[in-house]
């Protein structure tokens, strides 16, 4: 049995990934993943806002790289304001991000459009979605990771059934050798 084990290794790994991930998802508030999600959101606007600044540094020093140094300035320093307000208030800062992705660009892009019909028939659909996600993000983001980590618990209890019902065949077989190298030739069988 130890030797069936140690052969599949690395799906014991995944299983204890799994199961740690989904965990993780099911214990984790929805304010929580709120307040994670906008540090890494700062973090990248705070990365964006010191690439601006240092471009429109070099442009001094090398030419003319970017034109409008001035306005470079000013962008970096929109981005850092945006990166501090995201740190400080992440959950209405989620909800700008909900708001300018799911309602703001497509009725821009709506007045853009000729055939505005068609484009608004094709996306109502993003407007029901920002208007749910706006009223109710917490509530939704709860049941999202929810969902979530019971599907993680689902592929743990897959994987520790494929390695049960391995560990009965005589060869005792090494599951990624089995399942995945089999599938991926099977893929690649299919593509000729």
């Amino acid at each position: 049995m130890w030797l069936y084990l140690k052969k599949n290794f690395a799906v014991v790994i995944m299983i204890l990934i799994l199961l740690a991930v989904g965990t993780f998802f099911v214990v984790l508030p929805g304010l929580d993943f709120i307040r994670i999600f906008s540090v890494i959101l700062a973090l990248y606007l705070t990365g964006a806002a010191v690439y601006i600044f240092i471009l429109a540094l070099r442009s001094n020093l090398e030419g003319a790289i970017l034109n409008n140094r001035a306005a470079a300035f000013a962008a970096a320093a929109g981005l850092l304001t945006l990166a501090v307000l995201t740190v400080i208030f992440p959950r209405f800062m989620v909800l700008i991000v909900i708001f300018l992705v799911f309602i703001a660009t497509p009725t821009i892009t709506l007045f853009v459009r000729t055939d505005r019909k068609a484009y608004f028939r094709k996306n109502f659909w993003k407007y029901i979605l920002g208007a749910v996600l706006l009223l109710s993000v917490e509530l939704l983001v709860d049941i999202a990771f929810i969902i979530v980590g019971i599907i993680f618990y689902g592929l743990a209890c897959l994987l520790i059934y494929l390695l049960i019902a391995g560990s009965r065949h005589p060869e005792k077989p090494n599951l990624v050798d089995k399942y995945l190298v089999r599938y991926l030739i099977l893929l690649s069988k299919k593509k000729k």
